[in-house]
């Protein structure tokens, strides 16, 4: 495998709207990483043999969807592939837990008014067969944007061809080199649990009552060496355990903050600002270590980050994280009043 693409997950996977040039983008820079690229929406033409359209008028939308999951199982479990999206592969939560598990996410930013002048007369587009395609174009941007932040791992705005391959390559060569820095970092934290901030401020915290909290385990490797989805078959079913791994953190952040006002919540679309928690190491006895973002929630901006590295789990059961995650709340809202104190200074 291209070593470039071994440092992003595996595979890059690009989401967004139709038109927002997703298929041109992808096959540049497969091109570019002499690496294979896929077009799921292409690919599943070929597998039934007739068109999107056909489909859609065949089976309707839902029989669609069902085609794109599967096609989307099949592609993301491959490695080292440029993979192009639908622009409704994100409707169905489980496409978005796999493509995040098996991939960088990539979602190109266009606005409809733009989208539409690049599909005005593209008449492949069954969802755009309407009297009003920028009204259906708004529709669908009002849905699925949301979605669509929610599920990247980065954003990126769509422009000319070159222009966006450009900042692709720099988004990810930052991310790559970054996510080498900081497990540079980890290898030199303490053995009990710690919670360092490591570039950017928490003063925007200031007056704030609740930060949200959440959990991305797309990077997550259990004892250094086994992936994640080998982790899973363990016996962890993922939601149960990002549920209880969020609730004992909270538990403990709100203990810690309650005399400062401060609390943890995992409602976060009713914050202002997120903490997403991304451990990227699970190690024999149970602890874990990783990255944390301060992310803003409305514009998906980074305003702090921090390193992180638990104390020991449970010896019993090394996948069961009550002990490390409790740690792990009580010391980020230890450095969190912290660092609201010195920006009230």
């Amino acid at each position: 495998m291209n070593t470039f693409m071994e440092k992003l997950n595996g595979n890059l996977i690009l989401i967004g709207l139709m038109g927002a040039g997703k298929t041109t983008l992808g096959r540049q820079f497969a091109q570019m990483y002499d690496c294979p690229f896929y077009d799921s929406d292409l690919e599943i033409c070929s597998a039934s043999g007739v068109s999107i359209s056909t489909i859609f008028e065949m089976e309707g939308e839902e029989g669609f969807r069902h085609r794109e999951t599967l096609m989307l199982k099949k592609l993301s479990a491959l490695n080292g592939i440029v993979l192009s999206t639908g622009g409704g592969s994100v409707l169905r939560e489980e496409n978005r837990r796999f493509l995040r598990e098996h991939g960088t996410v990539v979602y190109l930013h266009a606005l409809p008014e733009v989208l539409l002048e690049r599909t005005r007369y593209d008449s492949s587009r069954p969802l755009l067969k309407t009297d009003d395609p920028l009204k259906k174009l708004r529709e669908l941007y009002m849905v699925r944007d949301p979605i669509y932040r929610e599920t990247a791992h980065i954003v990126i705005e769509s422009e000319s061809c070159a222009k966006t391959l450009r900042k692709l390559v720099e988004c990810l060569e930052g991310m790559r080199k970054f996510i080498i820095l900081m497990f540079l970092t980890l290898l030199n934290l303490s053995c009990f649990a710690s919670v360092r901030l490591e570039s950017g401020s928490l003063s925007c915290l200031k007056g704030e009552k609740t930060v949200g909290v959440s959990l991305d385990l797309t990077r997550i490797k259990y004892k250094k060496d086994l992936p994640f989805k080998d982790f899973l078959a363990l016996g962890r079913r993922v939601s149960d355990w990002k549920e209880r791994s969020l609730d004992y953190f909270v538990k403990e952040f709100n203990e810690e903050g309650f005399k400062h006002d401060l609390s943890a919540t995992t409602h976060t679309r009713a914050t202002k600002y997120v903490l997403v928690l991304t451990p990227l190491i699970v190690y024999k006895d149970g602890s874990i270590s990783g990255i944390a973002y301060l992310r803003e929630v409305s514009t998906k901006k980074i305003k702090a980050t921090m390193v992180f590295k638990s104390d020991d789990g449970d010896y019993d059961d090394p996948i069961t994280f009550k002990d490390p995650m409790d740690d792990l709340g009580e010391s980020f809202a230890k450095l969190f009043i912290r660092e609201i104190r010195k920006a009230n200074k």
